[in-house]
């Protein structure tokens, strides 16, 4: 059977979730892991709370990814001393996240984006900004659903006008716009909207 390190809840990838799933696993005994080789983020042959501050520094403090196999799937071994059966991991082709810009409209003498993420915005605390090819803008809300899939910028006239060209828009964490968007530690901070004309409203 193939799996992926670190996909504690079998989703096909490897967020904070999974770090909540390890934790209810480990002291709350009442998640019954599909693939228990899943959780041992650092491949030790056994399952402990460092493997979940490993998974939570990969994340947030771009800390070492997991140990093989990641990010591809690999089989499962087999063991001997320790129970790490890997009963079901049947995601197949993987998720994959999926970004876009939901609206653009004036209110006022601004204009606000709204943008939405399949992988939440989280947290908050790391302070999102919407980067519209190399300019960051730091203004963001979140909802009044409170919904942590979709966030809110908001632009006045002018700054807006002046990004009307096709750029490309992400959404990173920080107070500056990364160009280098293939770091592999930029993952988890960042996400890609691709293309976008924006045309004033």
């Amino acid at each position: 059977m193939q799996f992926r390190r670190g996909d504690v809840n079998v989703d096909g990838r490897v967020d904070i979730s999974d770090a909540i799933a390890s934790l209810i696993f480990q002291f709350r005994g009442n998640f019954d892991a599909p693939c228990r080789e899943a959780l041992d983020f650092e491949n030790e042959g056994q399952v402990e709370i460092t493997d979940t501050i490993a998974s939570l520094a990969y994340q947030f403090r771009s800390g070492p990814p997991p140990s093989a196999p990641f990010p591809d799937y690999g089989k499962v071994r087999e063991f001997d001393l320790f129970d790490f059966n890997c009963e079901r991991y049947d995601v197949c082709p993987p998720m994959r996240d999926t970004h876009e810009v939901v609206r653009i409209e004036p209110s006022g003498d601004e204009v606000e984006i709204e943008v939405f993420s399949t992988r939440p915005f989280l947290p908050r605390a790391l302070a999102p900004i919407l980067c519209i090819g190399t300019q960051a803008f730091t203004r963001s809300g979140s909802l009044q659903n409170g919904s942590l899939n979709s966030l809110l910028f908001t632009l006045t006239r002018e700054e807006f006008e002046a990004v009307q060209d096709p750029a490309l828009i992400t959404v990173q964490h920080g107070d500056q716009c990364f160009l280098d968007l293939d770091q592999p530690t930029l993952y988890w901070d960042l996400w890609v909207f691709g293309v976008v004309t924006i045309a004033t409203p």
